[in-house]
């Protein structure tokens, strides 16, 4: 029985004699279709009663692209995979919110060109290290009960050992990983930010404490393990509840497992502000001290910035002083007023996180 509410299923007309068609189909016997032309013909669709519409189709485009970064600030050389488009989580923040109009989550079904794109892009480049994830747009595991993606990507990307994938959720719906044999390179990786911010600013996501139960039954299967506070909201009582969300990670997971944790406060494209208020009446993060950045996107003062990421480390680095951290599409000089030390360049914090992924790799090989 599915966790959420199927209002319809939108299938593009060349997928509708498709085996993996007639599986979901048979899956959900009680939740209505549509074959049409245009795999667009859902965009004007809106949410009815908390039901999804899902559209069901052949994507032509790239699978596999580099994460889009930002102007003049520092990016981590991330590539990103896109077998599923959109979410229905109801972060307050998100920005898909700009790039999707339709309320339909897109479920790109062939699965065959998007392990032949990889295998082009990869196979042929044995001398590069690859660090590649899903999550961009959409949750890497919501979805997984219609679609399982992981059964393909996993097993693919366990038999390189140029590449570390990662797996990014808000959900604690791991079952399906936890019954694949995997190599030491896949990681699983969770966005977390204190329970109050979860209750107000994340409507439909898992519970803090759901996630870091998942996150120690993959560290318990021999995944990788990553964590990403991003964006991270500055309010009043924000340093007393982001210290006791960084304790809450390893009172169940070990330091030694974990890859990487990353650090990104809240940003904004100035017209996505009319967006949040719009979608989300009652989110009061749009009205905190934001400014224009060096990038154009609204972004606190630089100096709360600072004290977000500087506390952040010293609480972490207190825990384990070998744990990696990094920051998300910052400056050169906040991170070297946060952290001590900056890579200087997207190439250089590229190279930092490759060597990273490929000690962790090799340890979790070594103990599996």
């Amino acid at each position: 029985m599915s966790i959420y509410k199927i209002e319809k299923f939108i299938i593009h007309e060349e997928l509708k004699e498709s085996r993996d068609v007639k599986v979901i189909l048979e899956k959900y016997p009680g939740v209505p279709f549509e074959i049409v032309s245009d795999a667009a013909h859902s965009d004007e669709l809106t949410l009815k009663k908390g039901g999804l519409y899902f559209k069901l189709q052949k994507y032509n485009g790239q699978f596999l692209t580099k994460c889009p970064g930002t102007p003049n600030h520092i990016c981590c050389g991330y590539q990103v995979i896109s077998s599923v488009m959109n979410c229905h989580l109801g972060c307050s923040y998100c920005i898909l919110q700009g790039y999707y109009h339709s309320k339909a989550v897109t479920i790109n079904l062939n699965s065959s060109d998007l392990l032949g794109e990889l295998e082009r892009k990869i196979l042929p480049y044995p001398e590069r290290f690859f660090r590649i994830g899903t999550g961009e747009f959409s949750d890497s595991l919501a979805y997984e009960e219609i679609y399982n993606f992981c059964n393909h990507l996993v097993p693919f990307f366990s038999g390189q050992s140029n590449v570390l994938f990662e797996i990014k959720s808000k959900t604690g719906m791991v079952n399906g990983l936890l019954d694949i044999e995997h190599g030491p390179n896949i990681m699983v990786s969770w966005s977390v930010a204190p329970e109050s911010i979860i209750e107000k600013e994340e409507l439909f996501t898992a519970p803090l404490i759901t996630r870091l139960k998942a996150a120690r039954e993959c560290q318990d299967a021999g995944y990788l393990l990553g964590f990403h506070f991003d964006p991270m909201i500055y309010y009043p009582d924000w340093e007393m509840d982001y210290k006791r969300t960084v304790e809450q990670i390893f009172d169940y997971v070990k330091p030694s497992k974990v890859v990487w944790i990353s650090l990104g406060a809240f940003r904004i494209p100035p017209h996505f502000k009319s967006t949040i208020i719009k979608n989300f009446p009652k989110s009061k993060i749009v009205y905190g001290e934001l400014f224009p950045g060096l990038d154009g996107k609204l972004r606190y003062l630089k100096q709360i910035r600072v004290e977000l990421f500087g506390k952040m480390y010293r609480w972490l680095k207190g825990v384990d002083k070998n744990l990696c951290l990094y920051l998300c599409m910052e400056s050169d000089r906040v991170w070297m007023k946060s952290f001590g030390w900056s890579p200087g360049y997207t190439g250089n914090l590229a190279n930092i996180l490759d060597e990273r992924a490929l000690y962790m790799i090799s340890n979790n090989r070594s103990k599996a």
